[in-house]
């Protein structure tokens, strides 16, 4: 049975997580964004260490860096920002028309990808100098993230499809066959698979040359998120508008559903070791135990 800890958060809204935690010093922290124009450090014990003051409007998504001693925020007021844990402001990346919806790292930590309402996603260095420009999407981009190697990026948009490329902003693939919105997409552990997350109520297992492999039917509504486990044999998806979250296997199996709790979840996440779920509602932060 899974045993379920719920941490209150006091934000205005939480309207954006990052996707895991870290472990800093012994002490396992998550950072959340917020419709309140901040981003906050926590620790799992529901108590804020810092807060990241800076942007003009909603913050959508923060992410860690790997070393886990920066964070990386993306705003609706067309930036994103680099930080340190103590809440200083180091880099601003200014180049959006429109808003950032999310920015992650590469897995060296020396460059960010963006994702923007402008219909593009833009590489950076932690300089703030824009390398890279991807063109080509017909909506809003909602995600972008590196492969486990660094060398490829996957976008997802409002066009209904998602895409693959390389880091010159060469499109290698695209991928169709969601029916509404691609709101994540992510890559397995060996950057040989890619899970996406739509609002067509679904998520969907890709190859690399753009074959849906498996459907992940989840009546629950629309797929915020869907992530892969560290060992990525497990895929975890969190669902809307039903307060849920699923695990399934790489067959489309449901294993496990969590359910039952008050507010809507944004995004799901395993916690570096595979063991633990951190659910992300609108409202709090729930935590799974004995997965």
């Amino acid at each position: 049975m899974n045993r379920v800890k719920t941490i209150a958060l006091s934000c205005v809204f939480v309207c954006g997580v990052v996707s895991t935690s870290v472990r800093i010093k012994g002490v396992e922290l998550i950072v959340t964004a917020s419709g309140d124009k901040t981003a906050k450090l926590w620790d799992l014990d529901g108590h804020c260490l810092v807060t990241f003051r800076g942007h003009s409007d909603w913050v959508f998504s923060a992410a860690f860096n790997p070393a886990g001693d920066c964070i990386v925020t993306a705003s609706g007021d067309k930036t994103a920002k680099l930080w340190d844990l103590s809440g200083n402001c180091l880099v601003t990346f200014q180049g959006h028309s429109r808003g950032v919806n999310s920015a992650a790292f590469n897995p060296a930590g020396d460059c960010i990808v963006t994702a923007s309402k402008d219909r593009t996603a833009k590489l950076w260095d932690l300089s703030g100098r824009c390398l890279a420009i991807f063109q080509g999407h017909e909506g809003t981009i909602r995600s972008a993230v590196f492969n486990p190697r660094g060398d490829r990026i996957v976008t997802a948009s409002k066009d209904r499809t998602a895409k693959l490329w390389d880091l010159d902003g060469r499109c290698l693939a695209t991928f169709h066959g969601h029916r509404r919105l691609v709101l994540s997409a992510a890559f397995n552990p060996t950057g040989e698979l890619i899970i996406t997350g739509s609002e067509d109520c679904t998520a969907k297992l890709w190859d690399l040359n753009g074959r849906c492999r498996v459907t992940f039917q989840d009546s629950g509504g629309p797929v915020f998120s869907a992530a892969f486990n560290p060992s990525g044999d497990l895929i975890l998806t969190a669902s809307f508008f039903s307060g849920s979250a699923k695990i399934w296997d790489l067959h489309g199996n449901c294993l496990t559903t969590f359910k039952g709790h008050r507010g809507l979840v944004l995004s799901a996440a395993f916690n570096p070791t595979g063991k633990i779920v951190l659910l992300f509602l609108m409202s709090t932060v729930q935590r799974n135990f004995g997965i």
